[in-house]
């Protein structure tokens, strides 16, 4: 069995938070004029513009990594890539079941996003048809369920390794985890 609560973060290339560990001017320039400015000057000195070719090309090496060993991040829709932007929480999901033996379980805390966006077409059908989906409780965290903004939706997703799935239950727009456990009693 695996548990987890993955990172939610999407795995892009931040050349501006990059830079502003070189001077942090960058964070507040008013206008994206301004900023690119401070990212020109930044760029003319050597050191830094070798710096920050080496954090690009090991962003790009990353990429490259995960599109040799994940196969369900990018899947095409209607002729258009869905999945371009890399989630980490896809990956993570990914992850866990390679991981998995045959009959092996995993349960995850992740955004709503696995149910609800495109860009996890491939994950969700991964867990649709590779596995079997036993439950999906979306809940939306006005209660502070999490230590998140409160408008973020994020879902309880349970899964088993071998089989595809024939049924699962679902809820979604819940508001309190007390729903969950008088479910799990019946």
């Amino acid at each position: 069995a695996d548990l987890g609560n993955p990172p939610w973060d999407a795995i892009q290339f931040k050349s501006k938070e990059f830079l502003a560990a070189f001077d942090l001017d960058l964070l507040e320039a008013p206008t994206k004029r301004e900023c690119e400015l401070v990212e020109q000057r930044l760029l003319e000195d050597e050191s830094y513009r070798t710096l920050f070719n080496q954090y690009k090309e090991a962003f790009e090496e990353s990429k490259r990594t995960n599109d040799t060993f994940y196969e369900h991040q990018k899947v095409e829709l209607d002729g258009d890539l869905a999945g371009c932007q890399l989630d980490a929480f896809r990956v993570f999901m990914e992850r866990a079941y390679q991981l998995l033996r045959v009959n092996g379980c995993t349960g995850v805390v992740v955004p709503a996003a696995f149910h609800a966006n495109e860009g996890a077409t491939g994950v969700r059908r991964l867990y649709l048809h590779q596995m079997a989906l036993r439950c999906c409780y979306s809940f939306e965290n006005r209660r502070k369920l999490f230590e998140i903004d409160s408008r973020f939706k994020f879902a309880a997703v349970v899964a088993e390794k071998g089989v595809s799935t024939s049924k699962f239950v679902c809820a979604f727009y819940l508001h309190d985890d007390e729903w969950l456990f008088s479910k799990a009693g019946k």
